[in-house]
């Protein structure tokens, strides 16, 4: 899974240093948006491999491992190596450590597959949702609007911004501090268990 995940940022790279425009008026040069998709692909791709790839601690420290000098790359390739850049390599970190709670809570094949879902369902259709209210809906709520775009949206707004208080991190917070109570319940019963076992 681990191989499936750098492929994953190897191919945004890629698809960076050869220019390949992915919209039909891409900026140009289209490698200045390589960090913009190494986030992308990040970001999404967490999402999407988790389970998987986010079986235990050690794979979670590989994971971290792999997207640093995968962003840092991109980076380079961009020419915008800055504070910004650190920002949103936090925040994707912070991203993949969410989901690693997740999934320790998450017990049974059926609980997996409905965090796999909510996961997918808001990474990549949290900006499809705001793209779409962006240019048909009213600009009532921004802050709603901005939560709800999801942790692709927030990676990129470090971008722009290396602000951590932003309305685009308020949801990917509470999500790590719930999981993370949780976590420490389950770890909790567990001990309790095992105590009652052994006595």
């Amino acid at each position: 899974m681990l191989l499936l995940w750098m492929s994953i940022q190897l191919i945004a790279l890629a698809l960076a240093a050869y220019r390949v425009p992915l919209s039909a008026r891409f900026p140009q040069p289209a490698e200045s948006m390589a960090t913009a998709e190494m986030l992308v692909a990040q970001v999404a791709g967490a999402a999407l491999l988790y389970p998987l790839l986010l079986k235990d601690a050690s794979r979670l420290v590989m994971a971290i491992c792999g997207l640093w000098p995968m962003l840092i790359l991109a980076a380079s390739l961009s020419g915008d190596l800055d504070r910004s850049v650190i920002a949103a390599g936090i925040f994707a970190t912070g991203w993949l450590l969410a989901l690693a709670v997740w999934r320790f809570v998450l017990v049974g094949e059926v609980a997996e597959r409905v965090g796999l879902t909510i996961a997918i369902l808001w990474t990549i259709g949290g900006p499809v949702l705001a793209y779409i209210h962006a240019e048909y809906g009213n600009n009532q709520n921004p802050e709603f609007w901005n939560a709800a775009a999801g942790p692709v949206a927030a990676a990129l707004n470090h971008l722009k911004s290396a602000d951590f208080s932003d309305d685009f991190d308020i949801i990917p917070a509470a999500i790590l501090l719930i999981g993370f109570a949780l976590a420490l319940l389950r770890c909790h019963r567990l001990r309790q268990k095992s105590n009652r076992l052994s006595t």
